[in-house]
């Protein structure tokens, strides 16, 4: 029969043993199978909910603007407000940024940067601190929203105003062309 001596000296060395075999718990590769729930929801209700003017939206889940009716030739042209975003999640939202960009037709660029007589216009977003949805009937609710832009807060909107520059761009009557519009919110939080 062991004495308690040669027990302990025992589960020590297997203890021992078994920190030798296993390391120090670093790896190289895992693998492993997890369940993921994704549902997918209109750009008004999504984590990051857009909302167009009504009179610029073409309608349906994904929103779409319409500037069919046509934009002035050698002008900048504002629409007060013309979006607005919300943060529907549960991480604040530290940066939102915009890139448009079309496949046809003139070259967008920031807007204040068209160089007169090429074939480019400038579009851009500008935060918009004064808009409270109370006096605009062109949006789904009334929304209330930040004082400043650098930051979207969870359960908090910003509106922004449109603005498209054709001033020194070559661009000539009747032109059609679509733009595609990137909208990318990051968040540090990873909790």
């Amino acid at each position: 029969m062991a004495n308690r001596r040669s027990v302990l000296i025992g589960l020590g060395g297997l203890v021992a043993g078994g920190g030798a075999i296993l390391s120090t718990g670093a790896f190289t590769t895992v693998e492993a199978e997890r369940t993921v729930n994704v549902e997918t929801a209109g750009d008004a209700s999504a984590f990051l909910g857009l909302d167009v003017d009504d009179d610029y939206d073409s309608g349906g889940d994904t929103v779409q603007f319409d500037l069919s009716g046509g934009i002035n030739l050698d002008a900048l042209t504002k629409w007060e407000p013309m979006l607005i975003v919300s943060n529907n999640g549960t991480q604040d939202v530290e940066s939102i940024s915009f890139e448009f960009t079309s496949d046809s037709g003139p070259t967008v660029v920031d807007v204040g940067s068209v160089t007169d007589g090429n074939d480019e216009i400038g579009m851009g977003f500008q935060f918009r601190s004064d808009f409270d949805g109370s006096n605009h009937s062109g949006f789904n609710d009334n929304i209330d929203t930040q004082s400043s832009d650098t930051a979207l807060t969870s359960g908090n909107s910003n509106a922004y105003d449109l603005v498209v520059d054709t001033r020194g761009s070559s661009m000539g009557t009747d032109e059609d062309f679509d733009v595609t519009l990137t909208i990318t919110a990051e968040s540090t939080d990873n909790s």
